[in-house]
């Protein structure tokens, strides 16, 4: 206004570089009005009614709403101090969490479904726009932004949660279902039906996942029948020949030559002796027992006696044994057990907790192959 009353009075002004300067005042007032995000009709308005305003409205440079307000009336401000925070609610960004073994099927471009649980009978299509360059190391995820028009019946607001879909062609796989696979961790195996209605142990080789299925990369063929359920049953209930039980001893050795049996517990009496049980092992006669009765947790004693096929006592082999619980998570514990005389061999075992233990009985001789067998303990508190 002062720019403009200097102009008025200048107007008839002979001198033209005073003038010159009243009208440049007037255009550097001008300006600095619309540097402060005056409209041109808010300056205009001014220069007509030549009246000082006390408040001056500022317009938003975009449209949206306001999801932050820092500006109350009578509060002091700086120059660059945020007031408000408005968001363009127009087009919105959608985040999403996939797992890394997921990130192969996904790509920028990608179209995905999104559905809201208060909102059951709508949907919505996203378009995957960047993929984070980075792995969260506590979900091991990785994160993704899908770009989404908010327009419709009903607008989706900042902070919601959705459920994201994303539907890839795999074409055609070996899959099954991830219940049939025992994974170790080192090995994947699954339980396959023989044709003589035997369930044979089989190492396979993984792929990729998808939803309730595995896919097979070796190891099975179509049309075979696999167990999906009750898989640790039918490993803790196997005798394994010539090895341990998967979960047990999984990884020692290998499982070509498993045969799958009923597991019976150390059974009392028998001609091997009280609480024996004597079995045949290629040429051998073996028994297992407990020196001092029946196994109970802690510190036991278990002798092996050993006979060939004429019941004469073998002497000079070197015996071991290895006894795991046939659990998740239980160590495979190994012990020596020394020569007594008369085809008897002691060794000591530590049993943790009550319950059936697997034991292992390993015979070597000069000039002979060694001979394994399997027991089951019945350890009691």
């Amino acid at each position: 206004l002062l720019a403009h009353e200097t102009l008025g009075r200048l107007g008839g002004s002979n001198v033209p570089s005073a003038l010159d300067s009243a009208r440049s005042l007037v255009r550097a007032s001008r300006e600095r009005l619309r540097l402060w995000d005056l409209t041109d009709q808010q300056v205009r308005a001014l220069e007509e009614s030549r009246k000082h305003e006390l408040y001056q409205p500022i317009y938003s440079p975009i449209s949206g709403v306001v999801i932050e307000k820092m500006a109350f009336k009578g509060h002091r401000t700086e120059p660059g101090m945020p007031l408000y925070k408005i968001a363009d609610l127009s087009t919105i960004w959608v985040y999403a969490d996939i797992y890394e073994y997921e990130l192969p099927f996904v790509q920028v471009g990608q179209e995905a479904r999104i559905t809201l649980a208060y909102y059951p009978a709508e949907e919505w299509t996203a378009r995957l726009t960047y993929v984070y360059p980075s792995i969260d190391p506590k979900t091991r995820t990785a994160k993704v932004r899908f770009e989404l028009p908010n327009s419709g019946k009903h607008q989706l607001l900042p902070e919601m949660y959705g459920n994201v879909e994303l539907h890839v062609p795999a074409g055609e796989r070996l899959t099954v279902p991830e219940t049939a696979v025992l994974d170790s961790g080192r090995r994947q195996v699954v339980f396959v039906a023989s044709t003589d209605g035997q369930l044979v142990p089989r190492d396979v080789k993984l792929g990729s996942r998808f939803d309730y299925y595995v896919e097979v990369l070796e190891g099975l063929s179509p049309g075979e029948r696999v167990v999906t359920s009750a898989n640790f049953l039918v490993d803790s209930e196997s005798k394994l020949q010539a090895a341990e039980s998967m979960m047990g001893m999984m990884g020692a050795i290998g499982m070509g030559d498993w045969k799958m049996e009923s597991a019976r517990p150390m059974e009392m009496g028998g001609q091997a002796g009280p609480g024996q049980e004597e079995r045949r092992v290629g040429d051998l006669m073996v028994a297992v027992s407990v020196a001092a009765g029946p196994a109970k947790v802690g510190e036991n004693a278990i002798r092996v006696r050993v006979r060939d096929a004429s019941g004469a006592p073998v002497k000079g082999a070197a015996v071991s044994f290895s006894y795991t619980m046939d659990m998740p998570g239980m160590s495979i514990e190994q012990a020596r057990a020394q020569e007594r005389g008369d085809g008897m061999y002691e060794g000591s075992a530590r049993f943790t907790m009550a319950g059936p233990w697997g034991l292992v009985v390993q015979i070597e001789r000069p000039g002979k192959p060694p001979a394994r067998e399997k027991f089951t303990l019945r350890v009691s508190g």
